[in-house]
């Protein structure tokens, strides 16, 4: 609904003042922007709704990557791929602090980062906390350091199909993960060995199955 007005304000002026109060309105929602506006307008409104029943994700915060994926489709994506070419440092960065996260992740075990109760400001995933925001920064400079057309060679087919059926598949997958939900006993107990590793297996199948299920009814 918001997408066009704010493609035609950024046509008038720019992406970088939009950038800027999109990146504030993300910081103001790490300290509780989305608390505070419901406790300005419930009483105002007197609209009977719990907190709890908003939903998880924190809209305030999640705008943020809708606000950076409009830019990198109306001209961000080449002035981003042009400074990667120009400046060797910004994919060694995104290099850097990707795999540094990633090794990060799994020496901390199946909890992620770091423990919750402690560090859930650094790593929330309902507020798009700091530490994904930079993890994904350093994700797109190293995806975007790839040359377009090393994407076009048949090995990469089956995941620029994937990506043709992106709402298929995510669609799919929510269904599997919440029928894999109902199915385990514990859901908080990460699964290990020979479960783990058909789960994973199950998991991808049914997205390629998901997209290939696409193509042929689109044909």
């Amino acid at each position: 609904m918001l997408t066009v007005p704010l493609l035609l304000v950024a046509r008038g002026a720019g992406w970088i003042p939009i950038v800027l109060v999109s990146m504030g309105v993300w910081l103001a929602a790490q300290f509780g922007l989305r608390r505070m506006f419901y406790d300005y307008l419930d009483p105002v409104l007197d609209w009977s709704i719990p907190y709890s029943a908003l939903g998880a994700f924190d809209l305030f915060a999640w705008q943020f990557l809708w606000v950076l994926g409009l830019w990198l489709g109306t001209g961000g994506l080449t002035q981003t791929r042009r400074a990667i070419a120009q400046h060797s440092l910004v994919l060694n960065l995104g290099l850097l602090i990707s795999s540094g996260l990633l090794i990060w992740r799994h020496w901390q075990g199946p909890m992620g980062f770091a423990d919750m109760t402690t560090h859930l400001f650094w790593i929330d995933k309902w507020t798009l906390s700091p530490v994904r925001v930079i993890n994904l920064l350093a994700l797109c400079c190293v995806l975007l350091s790839i040359k377009p057309e090393w994407f076009h060679h048949r090995r990469f087919r089956p995941l620029q199909q994937l990506g043709q059926s992106s709402l298929w598949a995510f669609s799919v997958h929510l269904l599997s993960v919440l029928l894999l939900l109902l199915l385990i006993d514990n859901p908080e107990q990460p699964f290990e060995g020979i479960n783990g590793l058909l789960v994973l297996l199950v998991g991808y199948a049914v997205l390629f199955g998901a997209s290939a299920m696409h193509r042929q009814w689109k044909a």
